[in-house]
């Protein structure tokens, strides 16, 4: 058994989980009596006197109560792949500079690509991913797979594209449909680039990561609102998915990814042809845009993107005197400030559309102040706003009236469509019990009323579909229902 105290776990978590891993017991003294245990027991755990019970695959380094610990989830994941990506983890953390070669190995590896099949078996319908293999056994699909990659031959398949209407009249949301193959290796590719980025991404960024949460995110804002940073700029990147070029995020991959197999399968996956439908014969070759519905594509767009985080932190006079903070949830980001300057947005605007090759979206970007009267911001879905324009510590935050509108169009559909023949208490329990999930969604929206446009909703259809019905029973001189109270 070795000892350690809190202060150098805190300093040292990386040595430490290391000699955990490697059969070493671990105790730390954690005051008042308690201690911190870190075995290689399975399950391996770490205990915090006997109410604290921590899993250590989901990164142990929170429970030494750091202040800002790092984070990968290996969850569900088998012991030899989360030994891996934590090993990964650990090794870009210790040093942040280097480029990693040797990991192709890693792609090909028998149980990461196991744990890929798995993963989206477990994410999709079972039955769906079992007819893609068909007469194939798992253990030959995976080693067909396998060997691919070995033999350096993996070509990806055509993606399917399908297209979603945006709010702006015209446009359209294009969505990637892959096979089952070309899943299971952009899956691969993310159980083993994933913790070398993770290791190196800022606290600023909060989007498609483990363990962080848009509620984080608006929780942060409103930490730094309450701190009188009340300027916001409220930013969208227009398009960004469709418009990181690849060149450049290869490049930018290639200051943490010095293996050249590995930059290879990357650019073919981004270069991989698309087409319009499953007949269609035309094939389309982009040099920019990474295919929203990729399993690869969060990741890629926080790989590129960092940059701008690094961007906004780093030594600059301009944000530093008007001491901006900067929070970035995928291409939704929100720049808060106690001052305010024009050469602020500039220098912000600039960036990324000179370096990063990215414009800012006019129509959905607009600077608020929000000690003046009426003034909110719109952030992932929270409307967040001062009650009492003297004090920035007097924080309100509601869903956003997009969140409720979007919302009614979904109760619409289920009123209306999906169980339009449901009778009216049956219908009344399935609505209230997706309204209760919609709360859950927004709680830090912790005020009753502030749900009552939906309430109101719900009444009024309902009402209108209860008086429709029994007008219905009245001309065909059938036995009226039972009534409801609504």
């Amino acid at each position: 058994m070795i000892q350690f105290s809190l202060e150098y776990a805190e300093k040292n978590f990386e040595e430490i989980l290391k000699l955990a891993l490697s059969d070493k017991e671990i105790v730390i003294p954690a005051g008042r009596g308690k201690n911190i245990k870190i075995s290689s027991e399975k399950p391996k755990k770490i205990q915090i006197s006997s109410k604290k019970i921590y899993s250590i695959d989901n990164l142990y380094a929170s429970t030494l109560q750091m202040k800002n610990p790092p984070f990968i989830s290996n969850e569900k994941l088998p012991r030899t792949v989360a030994n891996i990506r934590n090993q990964l983890f650990f090794e870009a953390k210790k040093y942040p500079d280097r480029a990693f070669d040797g990991l192709y190995r890693f792609l090909h590896n028998p149980d990461i690509l196991k744990a890929s099949l798995e993963r989206i078996f477990f994410k999709h319908s079972g039955a769906k991913v079992a007819k893609e293999i068909q007469s194939k056994t798992y253990r030959d699909f995976l080693s067909e797979i396998k060997q691919e990659l070995e033999s350096r031959k993996y070509k990806p398949q055509f993606s399917k594209q399908i297209f979603f209407p945006k709010k702006e009249e015209g446009a359209f949301r294009e969505i990637s449909l892959y096979d089952l193959k070309d899943k299971v290796i952009q899956t691969s590719f993310y159980l083993v680039l994933e913790p070398l980025f993770e290791a190196k991404f800022l606290d600023c960024s909060y989007g498609f990561r483990s363990g962080r949460t848009r509620d984080d995110a608006a929780l942060s804002l409103k930490k730094y609102i309450r701190s009188g940073h009340t300027f916001i700029y409220d930013a969208d990147i227009r398009s960004c998915f469709d418009s990181i070029p690849h060149k450049p995020l290869v490049n930018i991959t290639n200051k943490r990814i010095a293996d050249k197999h590995v930059l290879e399968v990357l650019e073919t996956i981004l270069a991989a042809p698309k087409r319009e439908n499953e007949f269609s014969m035309e094939k389309r070759e982009l040099s920019r845009g990474i295919p929203q519905g990729g399993i690869l594509s969060p990741l890629l767009a926080n790989i590129y993107l960092h940059e701008f985080d690094n961007f906004f932190y780093s030594k600059n006079a301009v944000l530093k005197a008007t001491h901006s903070r900067m929070l970035r949830y995928a291409d939704d980001f929100v720049v808060a400030s106690r001052h305010h300057t024009e050469e602020q947005i500039k220098l912000i605007n600039d960036y990324l559309n000179n370096e990063l090759l990215l414009d800012i979206h006019p129509d959905k970007t607009r600077l608020v102040n929000l000690k003046q009267e009426g003034e909110r911001v719109n952030f992932l879905g929270y409307s967040i706003s001062l009650s009492d324009k003297n004090s920035h510590s007097s924080i309100q935050i509601s869903p956003a009236n997009s969140a409720i509108e979007k919302e009614k169009e979904r109760l619409s559909v289920l009123l209306y469509d999906t169980y339009k023949n449901a009778d009216i208490p049956e219908l009344l329990e399935i609505v209230l019990e997706r309204l209760e999930s919609w709360r859950n969604q927004y709680k830090l929206s912790k005020k009753d009323y502030m749900y009552k446009p939906l309430y109101d909703y719900i009444q009024t259809e309902l009402t209108q579909i209860l008086r429709y019905r029994m007008a219905g029973f009245r001309q065909s001189g059938d036995d009226e229902p039972n009534g409801i109270v609504l």
